[in-house]
Order: structure tokens, then sequence, then C-alpha cells
């Protein structure tokens, strides 16, 4: 109703200029993580991007290009099928829905034909229990959208590492 409800009010102490500024731990370390100079480099990694929304599949390839990998994209999972069975990528980031054949199908049917290529899932599904679906059909790691680009990076770069080693 009109008139009823809350109020809140919020104080937020901000220093002054000249005076000692420090800032919290917090947004010290928020800042150091997505500051993209600190993100590690992919030079020379490609990637195979399935994805069939094209403003998310223009993000993603922009923010993988300017940490200097090579980006191949796939509009549906047929075509991310054929491409990883006749390309050779260092990482396949998944978009889980997708038409044609989804993630889970694609991820399945390359893992039954050997293929040891990382599969990072992307899904808008946030509950754990899709996180485990993803792991169980095969796939390496999990990141919920909207993605967290440092996070993506790091993890694409974990998953290069690991499969160095």
């Amino acid at each position: 109703a009109p008139g009823k409800g809350s109020t809140f009010q919020l104080t937020i102490p901000i220093a002054q200029q000249g005076q000692d500024a420090k800032p919290s731990a917090f947004s010290d370390k928020r800042t150091r993580a997505h500051s993209r100079e600190l993100w590690p480099r992919l030079d020379g990694v490609r990637l195979l991007l399935a994805e069939d929304n094209l403003d998310n599949q223009e993000l993603i390839k922009r923010i993988l290009v300017e940490q200097g990998a090579q980006v191949e994209l796939a509009n549906n999972g047929q075509e991310a099928l054929d491409k990883a069975l006749s390309g050779s990528f260092h990482t396949i980031l998944m978009d889980i829905q997708m038409p044609k054949m989804d993630g889970y199908e694609v991820t399945e049917r390359l893992r039954k034909s050997d293929v040891k290529t990382p599969i990072i899932a992307l899904t808008a599904h946030a509950m754990s229990d899709e996180r485990e679906k993803c792991l169980r059909k095969g796939c390496n790691e999990f990141l919920v959208k909207p993605l967290d680009f440092a996070r993506l990076i790091q993890i694409v770069f974990e998953q290069i590492k690991a499969v160095k080693r």
C-alpha cells in the first residue's frame, strides 16, 4: 500500500582526498582477480566454442582472443561434434543447451570416440545436480552463465596445464 513499507539507509565511509585511503582487502583482491593484465595468457591455444547464442559467441570469443587464444565457433551440437572430431583443439567450451544436439550428447559421443580433449560445460543452470550431470557425462569442468571471465580463463589455463603433464 502507498506510504507503507520499509525505509533503509546505508552509510559508506569514504576517505577524503589527502587522507590515508587504503582499499579493503576484499576490493583489492577483487580488483586484482578481475584485472585482465593479470589473467594467464592463452597464446597459441586452440579452442572450440560450441555456443548457439550469437551475442554469447561474440563476447566469449572476444575475451579469449584478447588473451591470445585462437577460437573456432560451432553454432549447434552437431557442428560441435563434427568440428571436435575433425579438429585439433586444446580445450572445448561446450554450451549444454544447443539445437540439433545438446552438450550432454555431444560430450558423450566425443568420449565414446576416445576424444580426450578437456571439455568445459557452460550452462545457465546453476543447480549442483547439473554440475554432477555434466561431470558424469564426461565434462572436465563446469561454469555457470553469466560467465566469470577471470574464472573461465583460469580454468582453460589449468585444463591445458593438466593435459601437458
